[in-house]
């Protein structure tokens, strides 16, 4: 039994390069495949599963993320394509904290908190109007568990909730009546969320690494007019694959990467209908860089832009996304050995 253990332990990381290969190969057969079927989704909000940082984090270490997320909707899109109407523009701005620690070899915690701003301004012959809501938008926490993890290769799985804590009851100052819940801050429903990260260093070159994450999110039905409605949106797949290079710039790192995302979300509902213009599939291209200037704190900036949408009637969608982050990472035994030594001392 034990030699059959030694002889899968030396071909996982064997495996798992293969993995990354097939699902490159995965990738652009469901590129094409948008083509052929179904249709995307265009929602607002806290974008919570694409900043959930599903990674590997060495024991007794603690990760800080402090981001803003701004995107932009200005495309109405109906199925795959654009319309030239300029009516109506929606702009989302998101601070995202995001903390992860490492309690024990293969183990680790995070914590995602948000909040968001949603502004959206219509313009009509007869005359323009906006609207706003902003507030604490959800809350996720997630456990973490490396099921690989050796010099070159790392596997690990996730789960965990998305807490309902934000905002749900933000009106319209026009009309007093309650915003739309894909305007609202948060969703008011408890969701389950479900992840995976494979990794591969020194993919065809010595600082290459490449890697894909998938994350599911299982949502459930939210309350709306004091139990009037029942509103659930529909459950969320994100897929991301992906390379990241390393440069030296004298003191500093750098390191450029590029990815492909492929987002899919199913019918939003009301009681036990489903929502008209909701679902569908989109691909985007996120090109990025981290600037490294200690080996603790690195600044990083995002651009995501869309390259397929095929929606569900007609949707208001993204143009762009900009997303600038501070990562700061350091052992917290080494922060904290000294203050624990001074209280021994009295």
């Amino acid at each position: 039994m034990s030699t059959d253990r030694q002889t899968l332990t030396r071909s996982l990381p064997y495996i798992c390069n293969m993995l990354l290969r097939i699902s490159g190969i995965a990738f652009l057969i469901l590129f094409n495949w948008g083509y052929l079927c179904a249709q995307a989704c265009c929602s607002g909000g806290t974008p919570l599963s694409s900043n959930l940082g599903i990674q590997s984090l060495e024991d007794k270490f603690l990760q800080l993320q402090l981001s803003y997320d701004y995107n932009t909707q200005r495309d109405l899109v109906l199925g795959s394509r654009q319309l030239e109407d300029d009516s109506r523009h929606r702009d989302t701005h998101s601070i995202l904290l995001r903390a992860s620690y490492a309690f024990a070899p293969k183990w680790s915690i995070t914590g995602l908190f948000s909040l968001v701003r949603q502004e959206e301004n219509v313009f009509r012959s007869t005359g323009s109007f906006s609207t706003s809501a902003q507030g604490i938008g959800d809350v996720v926490g997630l456990i973490q568990y490396s099921v690989l993890q050796s010099q070159n290769t790392a596997l690990i799985a996730a789960g965990g909730l998305k807490f309902p804590i934000g905002v749900t009851s933000r009106l319209d100052e026009r009309t007093g009546i309650l915003l739309n819940p894909d305007l609202q801050p948060g969703t008011g429903a408890w969701d389950w969320i479900f992840g995976l990260h494979l990794s591969q260093n020194h993919f065809i070159k010595t600082n290459l690494t490449s890697f894909i994450t998938s994350t599911y999110r299982l949502t459930t039905k939210d309350d709306r007019f004091g139990g009037q409605q029942i509103y659930e949106f529909g459950d969320e797949w994100i897929s991301q694959i992906g390379f990241r290079d390393r440069y030296f710039a004298g003191s500093f790192l750098l390191d450029p990467s590029i990815l492909f995302k492929y987002r899919y979300t199913q019918k939003d509902r009301v009681e036990k209908s489903f929502v008209p213009n909701t679902s569908g599939h989109w691909i985007h291209l996120v090109p990025a860089i981290d600037f490294a200037f200690t080996p603790d704190l690195a600044l990083g900036f995002s651009y995501e832009f869309p390259l397929y949408r095929s929606l569900s009637g007609t949707q208001l969608t993204t143009s762009r996304k900009i997303t600038v982050s501070l990562n700061y990472t350091f052992k917290v035994k080494d922060k904290f050995e000294g203050v624990n030594e001074m209280d021994r001392s009295f």
